[in-house]
């Protein structure tokens, strides 16, 4: 093993290679200087992986700011040869919508999207907007309608509003294996109700209302609905705002503690006066 000389106030000190500690920092050697730059930066890693353990075990799980499509034109077709287009303007993204449309895409008051309470929830902080529109549908004919977005989506959520009446069902089969949950329901301010139900990849009910959401990543959402034998029943389409989760941030600390680590390394060692080593 090495032994290393140095002198801390004129005099003479042996010291192991493993003493580090026991002399002032700017009398340590290159080599235990660089020793304490890699204990440093561990140190930071271990803190930083402490710390995100306890952000994702204390740290529940909350709503999220959602942006509604805003429908900006559409074209009757029933049972298929409708459409529809649309923005989710903050985020950038065009949304075009093709099947069935039995009615233009909204007069501005109808339908309110209210109770708030039956439209939000869960992980969705916000209800649609009576502005945006929507696309209403009366089902059945089998007919596949498509939602596509010009950019991938994470965790989209649609609303639903008046699935079904009081004498049956109707239903949005979604052709997705992605899991979807229920995130909110109610009843409606139009008609009342209750909430939506779902038995795997359908959505379901009787005169039923609420949001759900597509956990995933989506750039179309496509889906079959039975029909309704009265007034039909309506959707819109959103996108959340996109938030770090704890494990992304875990990732961006252990990144920077090991750049800070290759930056010690690459440093070039600086002479300590009165320093020899044998």
């Amino acid at each position: 093993m090495k032994t290393l000389f140095t002198q801390i106030h004129g005099l003479p000190v042996k010291m192991p290679a493993c003493g580090c500690d026991r002399v002032p920092n700017t009398h340590r050697p290159t080599f235990c200087r660089e020793r304490s730059k890699s204990t440093i930066v561990v140190r930071y890693l271990l803190g930083a992986a402490a710390l995100v353990a306890a952000l994702i075990s204390t740290t529940p799980a909350s709503a999220v700011p959602i942006y509604w499509t805003q429908w900006t034109s559409s074209t009757v077709g029933y049972p298929a040869g409708g459409a529809a287009t649309g923005t989710i303007g903050t985020l950038g993204i065009d949304v075009g919508y093709s099947g069935e449309v039995d009615a233009p895409r909204g007069d501005g008051a109808y339908p309110s999207w209210l109770p708030a309470t039956t439209y939000s929830g869960g992980m969705v902080d916000n209800p649609p907007l009576t502005s945006d529109g929507y696309i209403i549908l009366t089902g059945g004919n089998a007919v596949v309608d498509t939602v596509v977005f010009s950019n991938p989506v994470v965790d989209p959520v649609m609303a639903i509003w008046s699935l079904g009446n009081v004498v049956g069902d109707a239903s949005f089969v979604f052709q997705t294996s992605q899991p979807i949950t229920i995130e909110s329901g109610g009843p409606s301010a139009e008609y009342g109700g209750t909430s939506i139900s779902q038995s795997g990849n359908t959505i379901y009910g009787q005169e039923s209302n609420g949001t759900i959401e597509f956990h995933g990543t989506f750039t179309q959402i496509s889906w079959t609905n039975t029909v309704e034998l009265t007034q039909g029943y309506a959707f819109e389409i959103g996108a959340p705002v996109t938030v770090p989760e704890p494990t992304t941030l875990a990732m961006m600390l252990v990144g920077f503690g090991l750049l800070g680590l290759s930056l010690g390394k690459s440093a070039p060692p600086a002479s300590v006066p009165g320093v020899t080593e044998s």
